[in-house]
């Protein structure tokens, strides 16, 4: 398992081509699209928590969007960005869409609260490619402590009613990912084994970066039980700014200021 693991995260981050390491470099094959911000949750190291503009994106600007992602060669696209893309109640038609103009791999992100099965059909009969939860407590305390809501027993349901629901089909693709912390590496083991009966692939998901999340001794039990901290040791490069088009809620590409420069995803 541990080897696997290092595999996992290793594929993940995987060296940068000299191709993209030039002032223009090509346009990214895969993007995701922010469709909506609303979230269900309150997870401590989620920037939606701390401010969150509650927003939808227009149908007109999704299609849009799509119709201009696939005319600039882009075949795998993302419906979501850190909202719950269930919030979107337009989000099988924008499945439909993305296929009938020949988006060829259409995935969505889901915290797995509102993926009932009635819904799960839905998305389903649209045509996704891939349906992947993110699960990162091993534990209904451990869910509520980091997400402040009591849904860790209905988010596992809704994973084996999802894997009930495609039966012997390989189609949608059934993908379970979790945040890797070196400082808790039995955290994932706990999760992987309890998930992975009802999942084509589990993963760990690295935090990049120079920050690191621990457990904080001295806070009240009111709040998170948690802190994000620097970290002592090299960064991570985060590789989305040269391979993952990000669309923002507004339309416009996100930026991020990484070595003093402002970076346009």
């Amino acid at each position: 398992m541990k080897l696997r693991i290092k595999e996992s995260l290793n594929s993940l981050t995987p060296k940068i081509t000299s191709n993209l390491l030039n002032e223009r470099p090509p346009f990214p094959k895969k993007a995701k699209i922010e469709i909506t911000t609303r979230c269900d949750l309150k997870c401590y190291y989620c920037k939606l928590t701390r401010n969150n503009p509650q927003k939808e994106m227009s149908e007109f600007l999704v299609k849009k969007i799509l119709q201009d992602l696939k005319n600039n060669g882009v075949e795998q696209v993302g419906l979501f960005w850190l909202g719950e893309p269930l919030f979107n109640k337009k989000l099988s038609e924008y499945i439909k869409f993305s296929k009938k103009i020949g988006i060829k791999y259409v995935f969505i992100t889901t915290n797995g609260r509102m993926a009932v099965p009635e819904r799960i059909k839905d998305i389903i009969d649209s045509g996704i490619d891939s349906i992947k939860f993110s699960i990162n407590s091993s534990t209904r305390e451990e869910y509520y402590n980091t997400t402040k809501v009591d849904a860790f027993d209905q988010v596992i349901e809704n994973l084996k009613s999802l894997k009930k629901i495609r039966g012997s089909s390989k189609k949608p693709r059934i993908v379970a990912s979790s945040i890797f912390l070196p400082s808790n590496v039995e955290e994932f083991y706990k999760i992987n084994s309890m998930i992975q009966p009802y999942v084509d692939k589990h993963y760990p998901l690295h935090i990049y970066g120079d920050k690191n999340i621990i457990k904080h001794k001295n806070i009240t039990k009111k709040d998170n039980d948690h802190k994000i901290i620097k970290n002592s040791k090299k960064k991570l490069t985060c590789i989305a700014i040269y391979v993952t088009m990000l669309v923002s809620i507004c339309g416009t590409s996100y930026k991020l200021r990484w070595k003093n420069r402002i970076v346009f995803l």
